[in-house]
């Protein structure tokens, strides 16, 4: 039976089963918030099935690219997004209820489908969002340029014991 965003997966709820859609980023307010381009589409494909004891068990991934702001250069990065699901919804203090394989997520209340997924998306964000160090950053290379300098000037400098006391009579 195929699942909307909107089911829920709390204990009240009987729902189960597969959604398989790609849809925007815009879907999730709050992830859409914190990446630059929120017109990007993410594919979304979980299934969800009751334990015995009536605990929901989501299994699945969500795909996309996304771009968020390179806190170096404060220009574009982009970064793919490859998360695996497998989460047990369970009543708070129930962590030993989830089955091995899966992480206890504690729901106190009414939970959503959607509302579970956009908070792993928003978790799954990088802390600092930076170009790696292989791509083109200008702040990175810019970085790396002075640091170069620096060690040429420190190479080309005589290797005398007394030249600090000599540095700091200058001064």
């Amino acid at each position: 039976m195929p699942l909307a965003l909107t089911d829920r997966l709390d204990h009240g709820s009987a729902a189960q089963g597969r959604f398989h859609q790609t849809i925007s980023a815009k879907s999730f307010p709050r992830f859409a918030e914190m990446v630059l381009e929120s017109d990007g589409s993410l594919e979304v494909d979980v299934e969800v099935e009751r334990s015995s004891a009536g605990i929901a068990l989501l299994n699945g991934r969500v795909r996309g690219r996304i771009s968020q702001q390179c806190q170096r250069c404060l220009q574009a990065v982009n970064l793919d997004l490859n998360l695996a699901l497998r989460v047990a919804v369970v009543m708070p203090g129930g962590d030993d209820l989830a089955p091995a394989g899966f992480e206890p997520w504690q729901a106190p209340g009414e939970v959503t489908l959607g509302g579970l997924v956009e908070e792993e998306l928003v978790l799954s964000l990088p802390m600092i969002a930076r170009h790696a160090e292989s791509e083109d950053c200008p702040a990175l290379m810019e970085q790396t340029g002075s640091a170069q300098e620096e060690m040429r000037a420190e190479s080309d400098a005589p290797d005398s014991p007394f030249a600090v006391l000599r540095k700091l009579k200058d001064d």
